[in-house]
């Protein structure tokens, strides 16, 4: 009997301390759905946040933050999510590392960004809301890039060797076309080089050799149809 009055009494604490956490709704979207949610640590005027949740406009959750309650810097597990719900990246927060650490990044469909055997992964930049902007794949002395819209869609993908640009380089508009597509062999351009609308309708196609344009250039419309050829030709001697 003792050992059950025990038990309830816990329990009647962690309930207790559990009441005393307080969820606010700080920022709202037009139609009044939540926007932006906070958590403090208690009900009184002392209360302090120990977590953050914000949502998109479809309703689903975009990050979860947690912060230490007594000096308020960023603190364990943070998760941000993409659009259709799925998680975008993790990483483990503490004062000890601003930019978080152990980080795992997911495409939309939930598969890992970078699938190819890497040395380690670290978070470089941070955008809008915290949100991983840019992050590197450590290879030997390859890096892979990864940019990213505070949304998750990728910005930008490509890698350095020694410290030039190296193979395929590919940035994208914020609905996830690509907005410009380019090879590189040892810091110069080379290969084929595209632009485009975000549409996905082309600005302009052609090729670089050694980092200069070189044969036909190809010139659209607004409609795709091509308006304009040039030719350079002679940047390639």
């Amino acid at each position: 009997m003792r050992k059950l009055l025990t038990l309830l009494f816990i329990g009647a604490l962690l309930c207790t301390a559990c009441n005393n956490k307080n969820e606010k709704v700080e920022a709202t979207w037009p139609d009044g759905s939540r926007q932006l949610v906070k958590i403090y640590n208690d009900k009184g005027e002392d209360a302090k946040v120990i977590g953050e949740r914000r949502y998109y406009l479809n309703g689903t959750l975009q990050y979860e933050k947690h912060f230490d309650a007594d000096h308020g810097y960023a603190d364990g597990l943070w998760t941000f999510y993409h659009p259709n719900g799925k998680p975008f990246a993790t990483g483990d927060f503490s004062k000890d590392h601003q930019l978080g650490d152990n980080w795992n990044i997911f495409d939309s469909n939930g598969n890992n960004y970078y699938k190819q055997h890497f040395d380690s992964v670290r978070v470089i930049e941070l955008g809008e809301h915290d949100t991983p902007a840019s992050i590197i794949y450590y290879d030997s002395t390859d890096r892979h890039l990864f940019q990213f819209f505070s949304n998750g869609n990728l910005r930008c993908t490509g890698m350095t060797r020694n410290g030039l640009r190296e193979g395929p380089w590919t940035f994208y508009h914020p609905n996830g076309l690509p907005q410009l597509e380019s090879h590189f062999l040892e810091g110069k351009e080379n290969g084929l080089y595209v632009c485009y609308r975000e549409n996905g309708i082309p600005y302009y196609r052609g090729a670089y050799i050694n980092g200069l344009r070189a044969g036909n250039w190809e010139f659209y419309d607004e409609n795709g149809n091509l308006a304009e050829v040039k030719d350079f030709d002679e940047n390639a001697h």
